[in-house]
């Protein structure tokens, strides 16, 4: 599938180096990363979601599938081209994710190894494993993705209401402990924010903005994708987790973009402002011929997400599990 950069070429995707290569792809400009002490409670901070708040007890009463034409819920977890999550797994999902303990558990299969989903108060654990799934040739990607939907249009982050200079923040412990592939697979995780502009005239009155903090192998690109040529399909914004980047501020008791798997949970945290945001806003509709404002941009949902992509008819298959806990968004002045 061919990824459309802002210069105007077809590329393919491209995954690069380790952590340590960075400086390889210097951007065009200045950084804007500035330093935030947003990991610290602040009386200017406003929080829009706390995980802790809201602790999952059972995850059948949170497994949405896309393809039941179902409303979205305000939380789940949601599963693409993965296989009906109907079984209560005799296996040990457990020793996929690390997540133990836990309240209640879903899976593919009952009795053998197969994707699956955990949740444990403010902890989600998710296994993917796509030699279970069905094999779709027109979509090699599989995705579990724990959401948080908000219903209602009047969040815009930066429309004034949370200061001028406002940022749109997010932060969480999390752990990918396995992640293997085969030849024209790959697997990473991310955490993402989809923004609307109802003002665009566009059908694709959206895009959406992800921070990746691992990626099999390394990855340290910041750009912008379109699944369709530009006009036609929603744009998706890619940032990464790292101290010089131009469209996010990784928090100062943040860790950076992993290349390799790890089992201890680890602390992650984003920023992205207002004066980062035109800038990607600038980029997108320069692109893609769309009219998105920074002021009217609202915030629909926002998500963790682990995505593993298969080789074309499941010639190659990938396995990845991943915890994530105390997820927040937040707004900061």
């Amino acid at each position: 599938m061919p990824v459309y950069l802002l210069d105007g070429g077809s590329y393919p995707v491209q995954v690069f180096g380790r952590r340590s290569d960075r400086s390889v792809f210097p951007l065009t400009g200045s950084p804007q990363n500035k330093t935030f002490a947003f990991d610290l409670n602040s009386s200017q901070s406003t929080f829009l979601f706390q995980q802790g708040l809201n602790p999952l007890a059972n995850v059948s009463a949170v497994h949405w599938d896309p393809s039941s034409g179902a409303a979205l819920p305000e939380i789940s977890l949601a599963t693409f081209n993965l296989g009906n999550f109907s079984s209560i797994p005799s296996w040990s999902v457990s020793s996929q994710t690390g997540l133990t303990g836990v309240n209640s558990e879903l899976a593919v299969s009952p009795i053998s190894t197969s994707s699956a989903l955990q949740v444990k108060g403010d902890q989600v654990g998710v296994f993917i494993d796509t030699a279970t799934a069905p094999v779709d040739p027109a979509e090699p990607k599989k995705v579990i993705n724990f959401i948080k939907k908000w219903n209602s249009s009047n969040i815009r982050p930066w429309g004034g209401s949370y200061g001028e200079n406002a940022s749109l923040c997010t932060g969480f412990h999390a752990a990918v402990p396995v992640s293997s592939y085969g030849s024209q697979a790959g697997a990473f995780a991310s955490t993402a924010f989809y923004l609307w502009d109802l003002n665009t005239g566009s059908d694709y009155n959206f895009f959406v903005y992800e921070v990746v903090y691992y990626f099999g192998g390394g990855y340290n690109q910041e750009w912008i994708r379109f699944d369709a040529p530009p006009g036609v399909g929603a744009p998706h914004v890619l940032t990464y987790a790292g101290p010089t980047t131009r469209w996010a501020t990784t928090g100062k008791n943040s860790n950076y973009l992993q290349a390799s798997t790890w089992t201890s949970d680890k602390y992650f945290s984003f920023c992205v402002s207002k004066e980062q945001m035109s800038d990607v806003v600038k980029a997108v509709n320069k692109r893609n011929g769309s009219n998105f404002s920074v002021e009217k941009l609202h915030l629909d949902l926002a998500l963790m997400g682990a995505e593993v992509s298969t080789a074309p008819y499941g010639a190659s298959h990938a396995r990845m599990a991943a915890r994530y806990g105390q997820w927040f968004v937040r707004m900061l002045k």
